[in-house]
Order: structure tokens, then C-alpha cells, then sequence
């Protein structure tokens, strides 16, 4: 942040963090402004909104708020968090921002790097990063080196009003019971010991990735990753998932389960977020789409068309073509089907047989195009050609993966 011309936008909740990060930028002369999200789950809710807002009225910052009204069930938290990013995302790019700013702190380092020893987690960092990118926004943390009180003090010594969240004297959620019950409880000598302790965890893991980093691809080398420790697969498979997919948040029961299920299998795939799966074969281990939905397109004369399985046409190379007259009509142009087979000239071949012995994936065997006529008969399949009855060399009909 060396250019004071730069707008930021400040995640501002009203409590004494927020509140002190507000107050120590708007000293510094940079254009500022505050995003708030209310989520009308505590009486006193519209208290910090107005406190908030009363703030930026003061020193004529403009300030945005958001109400949230409803929510999923599950994960309070998970969704929370995801609706704030939403909003400061769209904050950032209505006011043309740099970035955003918020206040968590060194309790909230520590809070964060005993959550993950306690859950054993395979994370990018130990504790938080000062810089980071979420939802494609800028993310800074300035106030990495203060401790939370720290913040109390410096409320207290510029008369800065803040609000206090009662739902944090709770001890419902895991990051309230690490506070109250481990990090409010640490002397000085603790603390700085317990950081020293994340600083060298820090420098083995950033060695580590380093080291792993080259592996990376978009598919995955599993003889390669087979001459890795445990540590090291756990860790390359969560680099992987991060650079791949949309999703940072990767916990270690679902690399445990990748693990269990490799051990078990050569070949295999595994459910991931929405419409993906995870997908191990031929040696290597990649993330894909599931398959659609079977097909079939019924086609009454030779003709050209576009569909998201192939492309028909009425020309192209001599693999892609067959020759069709009129009784071959209508001709339907399908996904594959068990017992599929096709007259070649050395005889019947049957399509299953075709993609293992082409090693060909069973996401494309799933959505490989294979014609049929009026007869039931299949006359073409794609990568194999047209059987013998419906070879020409004055093919008529091409279709184009």
C-alpha cells in the first residue's frame, strides 16, 4: 500500500479490530471505503451497522452496508464468510478498489494455526498470509503483528466507539473455545514461543511446496507421486486441487479418502464439488467434468449440424466419414451402448474392446459418437471410422469430435 491515491475498500463488522484498522488508515490520508455486512443474527446487529455508519458520516467516507435475510441451513459460518467476499467483490469493482483490507489480528493467527494442528489440515500457510486473493479480490491484513489488545488500547487512547459481538463470549464454534480456552490464556513468553513454533512450520512447508511444485499439472503423474512420503501426497494432491478448481478449502478427510481409495485401486474416480469428479487412469490423475447424460440425434438426410457432442458434416478427413444412401434412413447418432459392436474388414469388433484396447478415458468413452441406420446397425464410430458395407470413396456424411 505505497500509494495513497489507490482506493481500498475496509471490512468494517463495528468491533474494536475493525474499528482501530478504520481509524489508523484514515490517519494515513488514503481513500477509503467501508463495507459492513449485517446479518440480523443478534438483536444488537443494527447498533454496529449505525455505529458504523455514524463513523463514516463523521469523516465523509462512503460506506456500503448488506443485509442478509436468509440463509441455507448448515455451516453458518462457511456461508457467512462467503457472502461477505461476494459483497466485497462487488464493492471493490463498483468503486474501481485496489483490494480490501481487514483486521485480523495475531490472536487470530494463532487462533487459526491451533485450529489446524488440532484438525491435522494440509494448508497453504500456517496461521494467515498478509497478502492473499479471494474471490479474484486483493486481500490485505495489516494488523498481522498487533495482538488483540493491542487494538483494545488503541480504541481506548483515540476514543474510537466500538461495538463488542456477543456471540464471540460463546464458546459454540471451535475458533471461540481455541480463544477462550488457549490463546486468552497465553503469557508473553508462551506467545512468542508458539509463533516462533508457526515461523519454522512455515519454512518447512514453503520448502516442501518448492519442492513439489514442478508436479503440479493439470494431469497428475501418480508414478511420480507414488515415490512421494505421505506428507508430500498429501500435500501435492491438496496443491493440485487448489491450482485446478475453483475451491481452497480442502480438508484432510477428503485427501485421506483420495489416499484410502488409490491404495485400494489402480483405476478409479471419486466425487468432487458440483458436476466434477476426480478420475484416476492410465497412470495419471486429473479433474473433469462428469459425463453428460446419454444422447441421440435422429437425422432424415445427409445434412450439417452442431451439437456439444460432435460436429456433422458434409465433408472431412477419411477416419471421420461413411457413406449413407437412402435406406440406410433415419440414421440416429448416439452415445455407446453395452454390446455395441461393428463389421470391420477382419471382422466384428466390439466397440468396448476398441477403447481398451485405445486406452481411451471412460469419460470419452461415455460421449463418443456412434452411428446407427434404419437397421439397428452400427455403420460408423468415431476413432474407429465405418464399418465395410458404408466405406466410399465418395464419403457423404463426416462427424467431427
Amino acid at each position: 500500500m505505497s500509494n495513497e491515491c489507490e482506493t481500498w475498500v475496509v471490512a468494517v463488522s463495528g468491533g474494536a479490530d475493525s474499528m482501530a484498522l478504520l481509524d489508523m488508515y484514515r490517519n494515513k490520508n488514503y481513500q477509503l471505503v467501508v463495507a459492513h455486512v449485517n446479518y440480523h443474527k443478534r438483536d444488537t446487529a443494527n447498533r454496529d451497522e449505525n455505529g458504523v455508519c455514524l463513523y463514516c458520516k463523521q469523516y465523509d467516507i462512503p460506506f456500503f452496508a448488506y443485509h442478509v435475510k436468509e440463509y441455507n441451513p448448515g455451516n453458518f459460518q462457511a456461508q457467512a464468510r462467503n457472502i461477505r467476499y461476494q459483497f466485497f467483490k462487488e464493492i471493490v469493482k463498483q468503486t474501481n478498489a485496489k483490494g480490501v483490507l481487514v483486521a485480523h489480528h495475531q490472536d487470530d493467527v494463532l487462533e487459526t494455526y491451533l485450529m489446524q494442528k488440532q484438525r491435522k489440515s494440509i494448508p497453504r500457510v500456517y496461521g494467515m498470509d498478509t497478502d492473499s486473493t479471494i474471490k479474484g479480490v486483493h486481500v490485505l491484513r495489516p494488523l498481522l503483528n498487533y495482538s488483540k489488545q493491542d487494538l483494545y488500547d488503541y480504541c481506548k487512547m483515540h476514543n474510537i466507539v466500538y461495538y463488542e459481538d456477543e456471540s464471540n463470549a460463546s464458546n459454540a464454534y471451535t475458533r471461540n473455545r481455541i480463544r477462550h480456552e488457549q490463546v486468552m490464556k497465553l503469557d508473553p513468553m508462551q506467545r512468542k514461543t508458539l509463533l516462533e513454533e508457526m515461523k519454522h512450520a512455515n519454512h518447512a512447508l514453503q520448502k516442501m511446496r518448492q519442492k513439489l511444485e514442478s508436479h503440479v499439472q493439470k494431469e497428475l503423474d501418480m508414478q511420480v507421486f507414488a515415490t512421494l512420503n505421505q506428507e508430500e501426497q498429501h500435500q501435492l494432491l491438496y496443491m493440485w486441487l487448489t491450482t485446478y478448481s475453483a475451491y481452497h478449502q480442502i480438508s484432510k478427510r477428503y485427501i485421506d479418502q483420495l489416499l484410502s481409495l488409490h491404495k485400494k485401486q489402480r483405476n478409479w474416480r471419486h466425487d468432487y464439488k458440483r458436476n466434477y469428479e476426480i478420475v484416476c487412469e492410465y497412470g495419471v490423475l486429473k479433474l473433469q467434468k462428469k459425463a453428460s447424460d446419454t444422447y441421440a440425434y435422429t437425422y432424415h438426410e445427409v445434412q450439417e449440424d452442431i451439437t456439444p457432442y460432435f460436429q456433422l458434416c458434409t465433408q472431412g478427413k477419411t477416419i471421420e466419414g461413411f457413406y449413407v444412401d437412402k435406406q440406410d434412413f433415419p440414421i440416429v447418432i448416439r452415445s455407446p451402448k453395452s454390446g455395441d459392436s461393428i463389421q470391420l474388414r477382419y471382422g466384428k469388433k466390439k466397440v468396448s474392446r476398441f477403447f481398451i484396447d485405445r486406452k481411451i478415458p471412460k469419460k470419452e468413452r461415455e460421449i463418443c459418437p456412434v452411428v446407427e441406420n434404419a437397421n439397428g446397425d452400427v455403420i460408423f464410430v468415431s476413432g474407429i471410422g465405418c464399418d465395410v458395407f458404408h466405406y466410399s470413396n465418395n464419403l457423404n456424411m463426416f462427424v467431427i469430435k
